[in-house]
């Protein structure tokens, strides 16, 4: 069975004041059946579920041939997912983490990035899967554009049914984004930019090269970049050291 939906189309449902710890756990608890089934069409076989690793004193949400995916309902705290990803990773368990529950989004925002993963055939990506409708969203080709780290990605859904359509999607990924000129706009904002950190940064670049940080920046040609940074790209050409978000999934490129 096909899937044809327009990228463009609202895919998740929205949060109610109805989605309760309970319904938290219910919809946790089918996400990881319905995940299972999807699994066992793929033709994946010594599935459990809530694995217990002694080694790591661990349970896994799904485990399969050292493979642990997680489906991460609830906000996690950095510090947590962290240590559960490296102390799966210490012990060569391959760890997949698909978003469900509270991070159910249309839209990536800061709180996914944790998240993302890279292969070849998506670059940098995520997958949500939202159990109530039994769909995947694929998010691939994730990059930030623009002196704000802007986050652009493409995405498409599949329903389980088409888990296999899933497995083997292979966009075509765009190696070469387009060139942006900074505008106006962009150099207002970081005029308007009056935090101490900010001001200390546009007068040490003011005093080392005697041209303000918005005179050099204004229209010059930018291009987008790989989606791990935490601090914004225009402190970042003027100077700044490039500050890394917290993104274990992924090993961080030089």
């Amino acid at each position: 069975m096909k899937l044809t939906i327009k990228d463009n189309s609202k895919y998740f449902r929205h949060e109610n004041n109805n989605f309760n710890n309970t319904n938290e756990r219910l919809i946790h608890q089918q996400g990881k059946e319905l995940l299972i089934s999807g699994l066992l069409e793929l033709g994946v076989k010594d599935i459990e579920m809530e694995k217990y690793l002694p080694n790591i004193k661990q349970r896994a949400d799904i485990f399969y041939e050292r493979n642990v995916m997680e489906y991460q309902c609830s906000i996690i705290g950095e510090s947590k997912f962290t240590k559960r990803v490296k102390s799966y990773q210490d012990s060569n368990y391959n760890n997949f983490w698909i978003l469900g529950g509270n991070y159910l989004s249309n839209s990536l925002s800061k709180k996914h990035l944790i998240f993302l993963k890279y292969n070849k055939n998506w670059g940098f990506y995520l997958i949500m899967f939202d159990a109530q409708i039994a769909k995947f969203r694929l998010f691939y080709d994730i990059h930030f554009e623009g002196l704000f780290n802007r986050i652009v990605y493409k995405s498409r859904s599949f329903i389980l049914e088409d888990i296999k359509e899933l497995a083997n999607f292979k966009p075509k990924l765009f190696n070469k984004y387009n060139i942006h000129r900074v505008d106006e706009y962009s150099i207002t904002r970081i005029r308007r930019m009056n935090d101490l950190e900010s001001q200390n940064l546009k007068i040490k670049f003011y005093y080392e090269y005697k041209k303000t940080i918005e005179d050099y920046l204004f229209n010059k040609k930018i291009s987008a970049e790989i989606p791990v940074y935490k601090n914004h790209k225009w402190q970042r050409l003027c100077g700044e050291k490039p500050i890394y978000l917290s993104q274990p999934l992924i090993k961080k490129k030089s």
